[in-house]
């Protein structure tokens, strides 16, 4: 959590260089929300997110594998432009002073605009789009109470398959 941002994942690291955060990796489900208003929600989900840092502030996020966006644009006096929806296989983003600076998917993605008075019924949220706020600590105290997700909004299972060995496959083929 960070103000009005919730990350999660099935796996979360976060390197240290001394006492300062270095970069962070989520891993399996990745998926990061904004919250913009009590109804708007900016979201993100891949199949892994790194981010890196300097001086403590987040300058660079990598959306790796199965990305997708839900994203509202904002004009120049904050006044919503409408809702994107778009998929890529990677999404780098880049920040500046904790605002968005751009954008890059790669390869390009398809999406589309919508009007905030043409969003269609359904499509303001990914299919494992979650927000937590319920069990959000409170303090720095309030880490050690726990509280467990309603049923019904945890993240979904998932099947690993068994990675093979590119060294096992180029043997196969001598």
């Amino acid at each position: 959590w960070n103000k009005n941002q919730q990350l999660l994942g099935e796996v979360i690291k976060v390197y240290m260089n001394d006492s300062t955060i270095d970069w962070s990796h989520i891993i399996g489900q990745a998926l990061s929300v904004e919250r913009v208003d009590s109804t708007i929600y900016n979201q993100v989900t891949g199949k892994e997110m790194k981010s890196y840092f300097t001086n403590g502030e987040m300058r660079k996020t990598e959306v790796i594998g199965s990305v997708r966006v839900v994203y509202y644009p904002m004009d120049s006096d904050s006044t919503l432009i409408g809702m994107n929806v778009s998929e890529t296989s990677k999404l780098e983003i880049y920040l500046q002073d904790r605002k968005i600076e751009r954008m890059v998917m790669s390869p390009k993605s398809n999406g589309v605009l919508y009007p905030m008075s043409q969003i269609p019924a359904g499509k303001d949220r990914l299919e494992n789009f979650v927000w937590f706020d319920y069990i959000r600590p409170q303090n720095k105290e309030d880490i050690f109470n726990w509280r467990g997700k309603k049923s019904g909004e945890t993240l979904r299972k998932t099947t690993r398959k068994p990675v093979t060995s590119p060294k096992r496959e180029l043997n196969k083929l001598n």
